[in-house]
């Protein structure tokens, strides 16, 4: 026993940090610790890898029996490469925040209005070019190109909501900080309309756009088929809701519409697990998303133009319907995985999944 415990410490230290270990041993709703130590035995061999999805997708948590329908993390990344190995132009324009704007502004395809662009201390909006010296003249610009309306700014090239800034142009002491002032100035950044989200989606949490995530693939007859769908909801405040930035997320029934069972967090920020939001204490299963079918039929739309094999796409719902906001040819596997609850049991990804 005292051997087989060695080993599983072993394991743990290999496959997870520090920060996700910690919060593993905090968490009162895992297995006993021998059956966690077998079945991530058992996970592993099955992956051919450490099995760090056995934790960080929480299959150590009671109430998952089908821990060996999860992918294995570095299987994932391997997958979703090789299936759009061949679509580097496509994923250019998903990659890049600025390409993307130009590709779909002239589509039958809602995206959030662009105001403008830098890089780095230059400023372009309408054809005009503009230098900025200091904090002081950044602001004020930000007042022109909105009209007194908050800026939502992003890095051209920034992935997972990392370094994204709603900007208050109402006021000048707590428009931006000096700190992301300096990232901005001495990087590349989109500025856009802030996105005006459904009244009923800001009942649940309104400090922050809770996108709509809904994951395609397009099949070699170039069908397309959803293949998994999540909502992530920010929370305590922060104005991003980003999975990889803290926030929660949870499935969406592909059929009806709505949320189902419980919203959960990634490990590392705390492995929350909710039914209820939890600054608004707003109920998360059965919650009907507005414009769903329209999403749907909005992300077809958009694979038309742009073909990739396995795709993310965010969507935020507004009053008049939905609104994407990104597309992504990287979509995390973690968040599919947990979303779909078993890849491997998909009737269609499946059957792809098993001949890597």
């Amino acid at each position: 026993m005292k051997h087989s415990l060695a080993m599983y410490v072993g394991v743990m230290k290999m496959s997870i940090n520090l920060k996700k270990l910690k919060m593993f041993l905090k968490d009162p709703d895992k297995k006993p610790y021998y059956k966690i130590f077998f079945e991530a035995l058992r996970a592993g061999i099955k992956e051919k890898e450490l099995p760090r999805h056995y934790f960080s997708k929480l299959l150590y948590r009671k109430d998952v029996n089908n821990y060996l329908d999860y992918v294995g993390s570095f299987r994932g990344v391997k997958i979703v490469k090789d299936l759009n190995k061949d679509n580097d132009n496509a994923a250019d324009i998903l990659t890049n925040k600025l390409l993307f704007d130009y590709f779909f502004k002239d589509k039958e395809i809602r995206i959030p209005k662009m105001l403008g662009y830098n890089i780095k201390n230059v400023f372009y909006n309408n054809n005009q070019k503009i230098e900025v010296r200091n904090k002081e003249e950044f602001i004020q610009l930000m007042k022109r190109w909105n009209s007194g309306n908050d800026v939502f700014c992003k890095p051209i090239k920034g992935m997972q909501g990392q370094n994204c800034y709603k900007l208050r142009t109402n006021s000048d002491n707590y428009m931006i900080e000096d700190k992301k002032f300096h990232n901005i100035i001495n990087g590349s950044y989109i500025y856009q309309e802030v996105i005006k989200q459904h009244s009923k989606i800001n009942e649940i949490y309104e400090s922050a756009v809770n996108p709509l995530r809904i994951v395609t693939y397009l099949d070699d007859d170039n069908n397309i088929h959803h293949i998994s769908s999540f909502m992530t909801f920010g929370i305590g405040k922060k104005n991003v809701s980003n999975n990889s930035s803290g926030g929660i997320f949870i499935p969406v029934d592909l059929n009806e519409g709505k949320l189902i069972g419980e919203a959960v967090q990634y490990l590392e920020y705390g492995g929350l697990q909710c039914t209820n939001h939890p600054n608004s204490g707003v109920e998360f299963d059965g919650f009907k998303v507005p414009f769903f079918e329209e999403s749907l039929k909005i992300i077809e739309k958009a694979v038309e133009y742009l073909p990739i094999k396995l795709s993310g796409w965010d969507i935020a719902i507004t009053e008049d319907g939905p609104c994407i906001i990104e597309g992504n040819s990287f979509p995390s596997m973690a968040s599919m995985d947990i979303g779909y609850g078993g890849l491997k049991s998909h009737p269609i990804l499946g059957e792809v999944i098993e001949k890597f």
